[in-house]
């Protein structure tokens, strides 16, 4: 039995009430990382229309795509803590977005990591792929970036899982380094990784099935011409993208629901919670005791006189 699936009605009311306001802050997220890009692709952009084709221009792009890929996990970093405050009911502003910015020093380190860890994962899966299917994939090369990407998201996703408590604790313990926050963000997610990958999966639901699933069919249609696949094509990838906005936003909300539920000293509070009823309740069920005891009383009287 899934340990997080109670958390699914609280996922379902915050996506609802969150949605919009999250889904612009993606778009801002998006910008923002597509302004970079621009501005750091325009002189390699000048270089290789003069045919100045080089290594230099080479690594200089790879450096500016390394760069892009840090500024945009730095905001991932503000776009966890909005999720956080939204799913507490606390108060959330666009300035949280760039809390990364305000403690740059270990967003830029855990986004270090996690670039790192992209990049392993999506060179074991390229290798993985032509190990497997090499001749496949030569055949029909349309595929091959569908296939490698579905497959470094999997493995990403369920690697990922084990840290996805990082932002948190960088966000509500000021003292922690980045190393720390990461043991206790795997140390929190052991024995519980699968349940919380089922979680997210079930928070993205049918919007996370059509988001995958749409990766490959436009490079099947692809292979077609005419109007209609032309129109279709672009069809598919205008929901395609609702459809992963939306549940990224969902998933990224199972996030906050996660930590929330075992997060440490949680189950302290609730501990003194019950107590603090308990200490409430106790008056009240002496005093109705009490009561009983007296109308018991009383009608013992009653009977003697009657007697």
């Amino acid at each position: 039995m899934n340990s997080f699936k109670h958390l699914l009605v609280n996922i379902h009311r915050c996506s609802a009430e969150n949605i919009p306001k999250l889904a612009l802050t993606m778009m801002l997220m998006g910008l923002i990382s597509y302004a970079a890009l621009g501005a750091a692709s325009a002189p390699l952009g000048a270089a290789l229309a003069s045919g100045a084709v080089n290594p230099a221009v080479f690594a200089a792009a790879l450096f500016s795509g390394f760069a892009v890929t840090l500024l945009n996990n730095i905001l991932l970093y503000g776009f966890f803590v909005m999720v956080l405050l939204m799913y507490k009911k606390e108060r959330a502003v666009l300035g949280h977005l760039f809390s990364g910015f305000r403690d740059f020093s270990r967003a830029l380190k855990t986004a270090l990591f996690f670039v790192a860890l992209y990049m392993l994962i999506i060179f074991a899966a390229g290798a993985l792929l032509y190990v497997t299917a090499a001749d496949f994939f030569t055949r029909h090369t349309e595929l091959l970036f569908a296939a490698l990407l579905i497959l470094s998201l999997c493995v990403l996703a369920f690697i990922y899982l084990q840290f996805a408590f990082t932002w948190f604790f960088l966000y509500e313990d000021s003292k922690l380094s980045v190393g720390q926050a990461l043991r206790k963000s795997s140390a929190l997610m052991k024995k519980k990784r699968f349940d919380f990958f089922l979680l997210c999966v079930q928070s993205g639901g049918l919007y996370l099935l059509f988001a995958l699933l749409s990766f490959i069919f436009p490079a099947i249609m692809g292979q077609r011409g005419g109007a209609v696949s032309a129109f279709a094509l672009s069809l598919v990838r205008v929901l395609s993208t609702l459809s992963l906005y939306i549940s990224l936003i969902r998933i990224s909300i199972a996030f906050a629901a996660a930590y929330e539920a075992v997060k440490p000293g949680q189950d302290t509070e609730t501990g003194r919670t019950k107590s603090a009823y308990k200490e409430i309740s106790a008056p009240a069920d002496t005093a109705a005791s009490s009561a009983d005891t007296q109308s018991d009383s009383a009608k013992t009287s009653s009977g003697d006189d009657d007697l």
